[in-house]
């Protein structure tokens, strides 16, 4: 006669190193997740925000949505108004707006990999540099990478510092400043850039 499967809830809300605000619900039978659901628990209130207002402040207001990827709201924001209006993005608008958007892309990964949820997986025990405060003490598990198989990542965390800073400058040089950038517009943006000699 078979057994009815072992049923588990499993709740991880909120989710801290996905913005805080996603609540995780996995439902687990004999050991294998079988139904999972996602939802986000935070309502920010923008739309109400927005209405009435003129529809250029929506780039940018829409970027104090998230400090992490403001740019993305703001394009977002960006494009949806030159679909209202029925008009394209300039060339040089779209480069700039897409230079933007990559520099805050490759912050915001290296802020997610690296800072964020790096050390919840690698044990920084014997670093030089993650060995002490304030990244000591620190949650130990026997999952974690130890040792040889820990230290490039580690040594790549303290790297990722520059590198994400060097992204984030790129992104204020052409947007104006970071991380809200002023300079979204329908049709691009408000400056055009040019090859000075």
């Amino acid at each position: 006669m078979p057994t009815s499967p072992t049923t588990t809830v499993i709740n991880l809300s909120p989710l801290t190193r996905i913005e805080g605000h996603l609540d995780i619900e996995l439902i687990v039978e004999d050991g294998v997740v079988a139904e999972a659901f996602s939802g986000g628990t935070m309502f920010r209130g923008f739309e109400k925000i927005l209405r009435g207002r003129d529809p250029l402040d929506a780039t940018h207001l829409t970027q104090r949505i998230c400090g992490v990827c403001p740019i993305a709201h703001g394009m977002a924001s960006a494009k949806t108004l030159e679909v209202a209006f029925g008009i394209a993005p300039l060339e040089n608008g779209r480069i700039l707006r897409n230079l933007i958007l990559g520099a805050n892309f490759l912050q915001s990964h290296i802020l997610h990999f690296y800072h964020l949820a790096l050390l919840d997986y690698a044990d920084t025990a014997g670093h030089p540099v993650l060995d002490q405060s304030p990244w000591q003490p620190s949650l130990w598990s026997p999952d974690k990478l130890t040792g040889s198989a820990a230290d490039p990542f580690l040594t790549n965390y303290v790297q990722a510092l520059t590198i994400r800073r060097k992204s984030h400058l790129m992104g204020a040089i052409f947007g104006g400043k970071l991380p809200c950038s002023p300079v979204f517009v329908p049709s691009g943006c408000t400056e055009t850039v040019t090859q000075k000699g």
